[in-house]
This record gives structure tokens, sequence and C-alpha cells, in this order.
């Protein structure tokens, strides 16, 4: 989110967002003109103003999109946006914006998440386990380097990344993204740190626990690793691999008394065993404590 101020006849000019945005009018108005639909169905990346466009088509040579003269903008619809008004502007719409007199307003970005973006993750973690991935491209004397073609050292080293590369991509499968997709579409990040939370009153054998729901809840099971971890808001709680049990029917639940969970880890578990995990749970904000006082 981001917060524009404007003084009378300012604003932006005309610009494209490769993000889908919202924008709030808080004080003043502010009079936007935009594309009726999208230049390009989800652009590679913004485009802040003209002088970047042809910049833009070497680069994605695909997106043979041209800066719109005075005459095409023209065609573009108008809204005057006053306090209380929210308008919806897809990714890859041109508009601009000047405020009336004075302006002040909320815009709400919407990133997307490609699968670009997830791909890249996933390889990049299991890629710099090699030192090879995570070290400097050979460096090269400039009076070296042939101007028409990389330099054999550099293209060597590019050859056996590339290799590596190509073969690891042919192995991964789409199961292999499901940890990464799952901390992006389960977790969010803030400026407000949320790890100082009191101390949550302990959990007692007679309690009822609620299960929150404000936030999706996701896990992973790792089983090579023994663990099985939960993404809740900005928390990852990692458990033992045993207490997967537990997790699975604490979900199929709203809520559940806290001596039912003894028995969801198996006969060998006492309330002892399954407390610390129901209070790293209720410490996290996932489970809360639904307790009459008498």
């Amino acid at each position: 989110m981001t917060c524009y101020a404007s003084p009378d006849g300012l604003g932006f000019g005309t610009h494209w967002d490769c993000s889908a945005s919202f924008i709030l009018q808080i004080e003043g108005s502010k009079r936007w003109r935009f594309s009726a639909e999208p230049a390009v169905q989800w652009p590679p990346t913004l485009l802040p103003n003209a002088s970047v466009v042809q910049e833009m088509m070497d680069r994605y040579p695909w997106l043979q999109v041209r800066f719109p003269e005075e005459e095409d903008e023209e065609t573009f619809l108008e809204q005057v946006l006053t306090p209380g008004d929210v308008l919806f502007l897809p990714a890859g719409t041109w508009h601009k914006a000047r405020a009336i007199e004075y302006s002040l307003a909320l815009t709400v970005a919407c990133p997307p998440m490609t699968a670009a973006d997830f791909v890249d993750d996933v390889i990049r973690g299991h890629l710099s386990s090699s030192v090879n991935w995570r070290c400097n491209v050979p460096p090269v004397p400039m009076e070296a380097t042939p101007p028409e073609r990389l330099p054999v050292v550099v293209k060597r080293f590019f050859d056996v990344r590339l290799s590596e590369l190509r073969e690891h991509v042919q192995a991964l499968r789409a199961e292999d993204l499901y940890e990464t997709w799952t901390h992006h579409v389960a977790s969010f990040d803030t400026p407000f740190k949320m790890d100082d939370r009191p101390r949550a009153e302990e959990v007692k054998v007679t309690d009822t626990l609620i299960l929150g729901h404000d936030f999706p809840l996701r896990y992973v099971a790792r089983p090579s690793d023994g663990a099985v971890s939960l993404y809740y808001l900005d928390n990852r709680v990692d458990l033992a691999y045993e207490a997967l049990p537990l997790v699975k029917a604490m979900l199929k639940r709203s809520s559940f008394p806290a001596h039912l969970a003894t028995g969801w880890l198996g006969k060998d578990f006492e309330w002892q065993d399954v407390k610390p995990v129901l209070q790293e749970l209720v410490q996290a904000g996932i489970l809360r404590i639904d307790r009459v006082e008498k």
C-alpha cells in the first residue's frame, strides 16, 4: 500500500503497472483517465513513461505496444474520485491522474505471483546447494574480453551451469512446488513485529480449543526430515513428524476438547506429550483457548 498526497494539478503521467491496483480516495479529489481495457494482459514489468517503451520491446519482442499519443488518449475513460470512492485498475491498463486542488489517496497494489516466480524460487533453492551456483561468474580482464562474444572461461562456466540447470528442470515435478506455493498463499509479510506476543496462558486438559480461521492454515509434511511445518499469518511452526495425525485431525474441526488430541497421536502418548504441541499452536495464534471461568 502506498499513500499519495498531491497538490493541485499534479499526479502521474500516462503509464501502466504490472500489478492490479485499488485506488482509495481519502481526502480531496483526483481526476483519473484510463484505457477501457488493458493494453497488455499481465505485462512483465512496470512501464513508467514513454522513454522506456523501445527498451521494453527490445527485451520482450512479443510486446508490440506503442505509447499512446494524445489522439489515442481521447478514447480514455474519465472518472473524478472524491472521498470514499474506489477505483480498480487491472494490470496493464494505461492511466494518468491529476489532483483537483488537493488529493490524498491510497493505492493498494496486488503483485502477481507467476509460475516463473515459483519455479525460480524452487530451482534457486536447489541449485544453491552447490558452491558453483553461489559464487561469482569468473572475472576476466577488460582487455582480454572480445567485443562480439563471451570470453572462453565465462562461456565454459555458463555451459556447465546450463547443463546442470537442464538436468534439474527435466526432473522437476509440479509436486516439488508445493512447499513454495504453501508459503506464499498461507503467509504474509508485515512491517509490524508480531513475535513479541505476551506469553499465552497455559493449556489445560479440560480446555476447549478453537482453530483460527481468519487466514489460511497450511502444512507441509517432511518425513525425510522428521518434521511437519504449519504456515499461518507470518508464522511457520515446526513440529515433530509424529504430530502429523494431530494436525490432520485438527484441520477437520472448528473446535475440539484438548484431551482428544492425546488420542489423535496414538496410544503411546500421554497428556504431557501433547500439551507442549498445543501450547506452541496457541502461542502462534493457530489455536485459541475457549475457557469459561467458574
